[in-house]
């Protein structure tokens, strides 16, 4: 009797221009997704961003920190996704069967007041500041003064409450190091 080594080796299987590797078992084998650059590397909520990488073929979701992206993949080396309502500065993910990618240098969503309410009132009212990109909230400032010894309440990446002190003025927020104007805060 002769006996002979076996050995099983994965097959290629091509279907409609895609291929995947199948192993014994006839299952899909995928790589881990790899991120190597964003662009840009900060942009506002609605902005698309470009991921660059590899293994993007059979991916799962995309995340702007931990908030899900809408995505196309453009190739097996390029994502465009779409900056969430509800993304936060931190990395980007990209995940498929064989895990999670994160991009190296985070990104940061460029914070944006849409608007304030109310519009006018006396000193210390609270004023709710809504938009996006309030996750890394450092500082609110109303006409130049730092109201209430610099007291304002981050509720979520869209809202922030502040009191306001006792001048007239643009209502400027500072989150991730980026500094934006919006509406004027009127003290009656």
């Amino acid at each position: 009797m002769v006996m002979r080594k076996t050995m099983f080796l994965p097959v290629l299987l091509s279907v409609g221009g895609l291929a995947a590797v199948l192993g014994c078992a006839g299952k899909t084998r995928y790589d881990v997704p790899r991120i190597d650059l964003l662009t840009p590397v900060q942009a506002k909520v609605g902005a698309s961003v470009v991921i660059t990488g590899a293994n993007f073929k059979s991916i799962d979701f995309v995340s702007f920190g931990g908030a899900n992206a809408g995505y196309h993949v453009d190739s097996d080396s390029q994502i465009t996704a779409t900056v969430p309502a509800t993304a936060i500065s931190y990395s980007v993910s990209v995940v498929n069967p064989a895990g999670v990618g994160h991009s190296l240098t985070p990104f940061l969503v460029v914070p944006q007041i849409t608007a304030i309410s109310p519009e006018s009132g006396p000193a210390a009212t609270v004023i709710t500041l809504t938009g996006s990109g309030f996750y890394d909230t450092t500082g609110v400032v109303i006409g130049g003064e730092t109201p209430g010894a610099s007291t304002f309440t981050y509720n979520d990446p869209n809202r922030v409450t502040v009191v306001a002190g006792s001048t007239s003025g643009p209502v400027v927020l500072t989150a991730s190091g980026i500094q934006v104007t919006g509406p004027v805060f009127t003290v009656q």
